[in-house]
């Protein structure tokens, strides 16, 4: 058997072939191998899914990552745009509920008259003592705003005129007709007898004692002293007051007839109510309320790690220096009290901003998850589909197979009387001529190689491989050599000296196909192979070596 009797035969093993069926078209078996090799293999369409995926993943992360921090900025803003602009109606809000508390004890006060010289004692009447309700002078009522723990009128009476004031107040048959008169030199007297009010005595100068049991009230013995001599609304500072454990200020407003200070309105405060209820943005977040001095008048969160117990005893060292360095908690605005100014500092709610900068990253998340899953099932549903095609197409290789063996035997022993002629042309080359197939092993040679190597019948038999003679020779030696391309190398010959050569590697695939010129060997003649038909995906390579001498 010939040279390339041997290498078809064994190359049969390797490739399959197909002949034409009824309607004249071919196919090759090599082609059917290579659909399954490209099926089994990463195709572009995989690189699409994956690029998708990754794209998925970019566009997610790179979404929830921005929408973090748009949000934590966006929020910042919104919110001190927010403080901003309650801020502004802030004063109109604190004005108005005072007014209305002033109002509404002027009325009150009607009907209540001013006896005798500045000999006076001072009477002091609450008229609520609870967060209830008080009856107005027809008998109605009203709800009483939960940041007032005291609404009350002071009305300054003679002292030698008590009793008969006392008597004008029950014979007009208000609300008072059952407060009974105080002994006011021993400082005691009968029990009250109308529940929840109470009647005090109290001694001119207004400066000896203010109410029962409150004397060690500076607080409230100055303002209201204040409110006195002044006649004008008077703001006390920060007080506890009298059988309560929060603090507040109380407001003094003067009743002056012909003049003369003839009592006062009175209402005591619940700053933290106050503003929760007149800054609405207090009860989501916090508000800091300081005066002039920078004392704590009132705390409306509980978030402040130093505020955790009592927010009443908060230190404004300890607020600054737990803002200290957050632009946003220096946002600050003031406001007026009447006589007095309060600076507002508004503190974030960490957990509220940390939940609500959290969303994005959760959509994100969440859409990776989704867009993750269904590329998995879109992916796993293509390779199924690839499954089935690969088995199709084995299937049918198999059929062809049985279908044309008689045709492939006819098919070699066309190839064999095509190799005397592929020699004459091989061996009008000087230089040496190897005819390899895709494994390396070699199908043919020319005289000019067979002078260099001078290998017997029976070891061509035996299958010589390309790799005995080219030193660096790879399996993709040819794959990696394009046409126009001469490679320095190294051959070994067969007494196995090694020697220095220039390598081209020409490639035939198809029918017959011509190789002209092959440079720089300047072979004049076209190299002409008679290759197995249709035999298009088992190539078969030239390759033409120059030794250096």
């Amino acid at each position: 058997m010939t040279e390339l009797q041997n290498v078809v035969v064994a190359r049969n093993d390797h490739s399959t072939d197909s002949i034409s069926s009824k309607e004249g078209s071919t196919s090759s078996g090599g082609k059917l191998d290579r659909q399954i090799r490209l099926l089994n293999k990463l195709t572009p369409i995989d690189g699409v899914f994956a690029a998708v995926g990754i794209l998925i993943l970019i566009v997610c992360l790179v979404g929830g990552l921005t929408g973090y921090f748009v949000m934590q900025t966006n929020f910042r803003d919104m919110a001190l745009a927010e403080f901003a602009l309650e801020s502004q109606d802030f004063q109109t809000t604190i004005n108005a509920n005072i007014k209305r508390v002033t109002n509404d004890l002027i009325v009150l006060q009607t009907g209540l008259q001013v006896f005798g010289s500045m000999n006076y004692y001072t009477k002091f009447v609450p008229l609520v003592s609870s967060l209830a309700s008080m009856d107005r002078f027809d008998n109605g009522s009203f709800a009483m705003p939960e940041y007032l723990t005291v609404l009350a009128y002071v009305e300054i009476v003679p002292f030698n005129n008590q009793s008969t004031y006392l008597s004008t107040i029950q014979s007009w048959g208000g609300p008072f007709a059952n407060v009974k008169s105080i002994n006011t030199a021993s400082g005691s007297g009968p029990d009250i007898v109308r529940p929840n009010y109470y009647a005090i005595t109290l001694k001119y100068p207004l400066d000896d004692t203010i109410g029962r049991n409150s004397a060690s009230d500076p607080v409230r013995n100055e303002t209201l002293t204040n409110a006195y001599n002044t006649q004008t609304i008077q703001v006390s500072n920060k007080t506890v007051f009298l059988g309560d454990t929060q603090s507040g200020i109380i407001v003094f407003a003067p009743v002056v007839r012909d003049n003369v200070t003839v009592g006062f309105v009175s209402a005591n405060f619940y700053l933290s109510r106050l503003l929760q209820v007149s800054f609405p943005l207090g009860t989501q977040h916090g508000i800091v309320m300081l005066d002039s001095d920078n004392t704590v008048m009132a705390v409306t969160t509980k978030d402040l790690p130093m505020c955790t117990n009592d927010c009443e005893k908060v230190k404004y060292q300890d607020i600054r220096k737990y803002l200290n360095g957050d632009v946003m908690h220096n946002e600050s605005i003031t406001v007026e009290m009447y006589n007095k100014k309060y600076k507002l500092i508004y503190i974030s709610n960490a957990a509220y901003e940390d939940n609500l900068k959290i969303i994005p990253l959760c959509v994100c998340l969440i859409g990776m998850l989704v867009a993750e899953i269904l590329l998995v099932l879109l992916y796993g549903y293509r390779r199924v589909i690839v499954a089935k095609r690969v088995q199709d197409l084995t299937k049918h290789r198999v059929e062809v197979l049985e279908a044309h063996r008689s045709k492939l035997a006819s098919l070699l022993k066309k190839s064999v009387k095509s190799e005397s002629k592929s020699r004459s042309i091989i061996n009008s080359i000087p230089d040496l001529v190897i005819v390899i197939d895709r494994l390396g092993k070699i199908m043919q040679t020319n005289n000019s190689f067979d002078n260099y190597f001078s290998y017997n019948e029976q070891e061509w038999n035996l299958g010589v491989n390309i790799s005995t003679i080219l030193v660096d020779f790879t399996p993709n030696f040819y794959e990696t050599t394009s046409e126009d391309t001469v490679i320095e190398t190294n051959i070994t010959l067969r007494d196995y000296t090694t020697k220095k050569a220039e390598v081209k590697v020409a490639s035939i695939n198809g029918d017959e196909v011509e190789t002209t010129p092959i440079t720089p060997f300047a072979v004049e003649k076209s190299l002409q192979v008679q290759k197995q038909e249709n035999e298009d995906d088992d190539e078969a390579y030239v390759i033409l070596i120059r030794v250096k001498h």
